[in-house]
């Protein structure tokens, strides 16, 4: 697996480390726009035109531009993380982006590396190898957050 459009025109290793896993096992969710898997729903910050707004950026926030963000779904996050996309659902109306993508990694399209914050323990960073296609993620299940949002019990 090659990070060559990772890497392009950095002096950062970003997927480069032994901190990364190539990860078929684990499931993961991303907040996606609509409720069917699309390209864009695959774009990083840095593929989307947006750079890191730092003088001199350390490679960690220039390598995180270029990382997918993803949350690590398990039984004990699952909740956790829904409740955390509704919350950002009813802050950023004019967004929209209304469902949830529960995926695993095929082999091959990229590595995850765990990047946890204050406000989200269970964040991690995907970063696409230079094979990766959107038609290779494998899809368990694709959540609509509007079935959520009156609900006081998360489990179905």
């Amino acid at each position: 697996m090659t990070f060559e459009n990772i890497h392009k025109d950095i002096e950062c290793l970003c997927a480069e480390s032994s901190d990364f896993i190539e990860d078929d096992e684990r499931i993961f969710a991303r907040v996606i726009r609509k409720p069917n898997i699309r390209e864009q729903d695959f774009l990083s910050h840095f593929e989307k035109g947006k750079l890191p707004t730092q003088r001199n950026p350390k490679c960690a926030i220039i390598c995180s531009f270029r990382g997918v963000s993803v949350d690590l779904w398990t039984a004990s996050t699952k909740i956790k993380i829904i409740d955390k996309y509704i919350k950002d659902f009813q802050i950023n109306t004019g967004k929209q982006k209304d469902s949830i993508l529960i995926f695993k990694n095929s082999k091959d399209i990229g590595v995850c590396k765990s990047s946890p914050s204050d406000k989200n323990p269970y964040h991690h960073d995907f970063y696409k190898s230079d094979g990766f296609d959107f038609t290779k993620v494998d899809i368990l299940e694709i959540i609509r957050i509007s079935d959520y949002l009156n609900l006081t019990n998360y489990e179905k």
